[in-house]
C-alpha cells in the first residue's frame, strides 16, 4: 500500500512538455502534428477506444463503428474537429483538465476533484467516498427482476417519479444482446432496462440524445470510462464540444472489471453449445461470468474468455467508478443486495431521499466486505498500471487537453 504523495521520494519523476496553443487546443511540438496522427501511427501497442459516445457530435457516421475503435480510420470527426475530442475521450491518457493542481490520479485512480466534487482524502483503491452502505430495493418486482438488488432501478424510479429528474440515461438491450443506450421518461422504460450487460455500450451518446430533445435534469447510469468522459466535458465550460452537458446532474456509475467484444462473446459462448439468444441474464460473481439459461445456468471462468476481453480494458484502472457521484456493484454485500459508495453531496442527498421515501432499505458493511471492494479495485490498478503506463508514454494526445500538463510517472507499485 502507498502512502502519500509527500512521502513517496524519488519514487516520483515529473515530466513536462513544450505545446503551442492553437485557440483551446494544444497540440504537440514533438513527432506527430496532432493527436490524431498519433493514434492513427503503428506505435500503439494495442486499440484504446472505449466506445463511451463521448464523441457522438464529433464523429461522422458514428454508428459504423460499433465493433472496432473509433480512431481505426481516417475520415472520422477527431480529424475534422483538429483533435479537440481528445480534451474529453476518456482513452486520450491525459490529465482530465478537471483541475490544475498536481493530479494523484497514478496513485490512488481517482482525480483531484476535491474542491468541486468531493471531500476528504481517497480511499486507496476505492477512492473518494463519504459512505458506503448496502442496499436493495423495497419493491419486490425490482428487488427479484434486478441486478444485486435492483437498487439502481429504483434509484431511478423515486426520481423519475417525484420529478428529481426529467430522464435517465440507461443501457437497453436487443434479444440478441446487443447495447444501446435509452432515454428514459418514465419508470416503465426503466424497469424494462433493468439487469447488467457485458458488451459495451456508447452511453453518452444517449446523453447527447437526451440534451438534443431538451431535457433539463438528467441521469447518467454508466460504466467508469462513461463517468470520466461525461466529467471532463463538464469540464469544458464554454466550448461548443460540450453544450447542455451541465444538465446531466447525477451521476452513477458501476463497478466494472472489463467488458467484452460482442462479437468474441458470442463466438466463447457457442463454442460452449450457447446461443446468445437463449441467455436470459448475465452476472459475474467470484470470478465467473454467470449465464442464465432458461433451464440451467452454466459457471464460465472469466480467464477463459480472456481473449474476448476489450484491449481498451486492459488500460483502464477504475474498477469503482471513482468519479460518479453514487457508485454500485455486488462486490461487497451479501446476495441480493447492492453496494453503494457515496462519494458527493450530490450522491449522499439522493441516496437520503430514496430512502426516505422507501424505495430502498440500507444496512452497514462490514470492514471485511469494504477489504474486498479495496482488494478487487487494487488488482485491477495492478494488473493494467503496466499497459496504461505504455500508452502513456506513447501517447501524444494528452497535450491537445486545454490545461497545463503534466504527466507524473510511477516507478513503484
Amino acid at each position: 500500500m502507498r502512502g502519500s504523495r509527500a512521502t513517496r521520494g524519488t519514487g516520483w519523476k515529473t515530466l513536462k512538455f513544450n505545446r503551442t496553443v492553437i485557440g483551446k487546443v494544444y497540440i504537440c511540438i514533438r513527432k506527430y502534428t496532432s493527436c490524431c496522427d498519433y493514434m492513427l501511427s503503428d506505435e500503439r501497442s494495442l486499440p484504446v477506444c472505449c466506445y463511451c459516445g463521448a464523441c457522438y457530435e464529433a464523429v461522422s457516421n458514428f454508428d459504423r463503428y460499433k465493433d472496432v475503435e473509433i480512431m481505426l480510420e481516417k475520415g472520422c470527426g477527431g480529424l475534422a474537429s483538429g483533435g479537440a475530442c481528445f480534451s474529453f475521450c476518456p482513452k486520450s491518457f491525459s490529465r482530465c483538465g478537471l483541475c490544475e493542481s498536481s493530479c494523484p490520479r497514478e496513485g490512488f485512480g481517482g482525480c483531484d476533484l476535491t474542491p468541486k466534487y468531493f471531500e476528504g482524502s481517497p480511499f486507496v483503491g476505492i477512492g473518494y467516498h463519504r459512505g458506503i452502505v448496502a442496499a436493495r430495493a423495497t419493491e419486490r418486482e425490482i428487488h427479484e427482476n434486478g441486478q444485486s438488488g435492483g437498487v439502481v432501478t429504483a434509484i431511478l424510479n423515486a426520481l423519475l417519479a417525484d420529478e428529481k429528474i426529467d430522464a435517465a440515461v440507461v443501457a437497453d438491450r436487443t434479444d440478441d444482446w446487443r447495447n444501446e443506450p435509452k432515454v428514459a421518461r418514465d419508470q416503465n422504460e426503466v424497469l424494462t432496462s433493468m439487469g447488467s450487460k457485458y458488451t459495451v455500450c456508447p452511453s453518452i451518446k444517449g446523453v447527447w440524445k437526451a440534451i438534443r430533445a431538451g431535457f433539463k435534469e438528467i441521469a447518467l447510469v454508466g460504466m467508469p470510462c462513461s463517468i470520466e468522459a461525461m466529467r471532463m466535458l463538464q469540464a469544458l465550460k464554454g466550448s461548443d464540444y460540450s453544450a447542455g452537458c451541465e444538465r446531466v446532474t447525477l451521476m452513477i456509475g458501476l463497478f466494472c472489471t472489463e467488458g467484452f467484444y460482442y462479437d468474441q462473446l458470442v463466438e466463447a459462448l457457442s463454442s460452449r453449445g450457447i446461443a446468445i439468444e437463449d441467455v436470459l441474464k448475465f452476472t459475474v460473481y467470484k470470478g465467473k461470468l454467470l449465464v442464465r439459461l432458461l433451464d440451467k445456468e452454466l459457471a464460465l471462468p472469466m480467464e477463459e474468455l480472456e481473449s474476448a476481453v476489450r484491449d481498451s480494458c486492459r488500460v483502464c484502472m477504475d474498477f469503482a467508478s471513482e468519479l460518479a457521484d453514487i457508485s454500485a456493484g455486488s462486490v461487497g454485500s451479501d446476495d441480493g443486495w447492492t453496494t453503494l459508495i457515496i462519494r458527493t453531496q450530490k450522491g449522499e442527498d439522493v441516496l437520503k431521499f430514496v430512502e426516505s421515501r422507501g424505495s430502498i432499505e440500507t444496512k452497514a458493511i462490514d470492514d471485511k466486505g469494504i477489504e474486498a471492494i479495496r482488494r478487487l479495485a487494487f488488482k485491477k490498478k495492478r494488473m493494467n498500471y503496466g499497459g496504461w503506463m505504455e500508452q502513456v508514454k506513447r501517447c501524444n494526445a494528452c497535450l491537445t487537453t486545454p490545461m497545463p500538463f503534466v504527466a507524473t510517472e510511477l516507478y513503484q507499485l
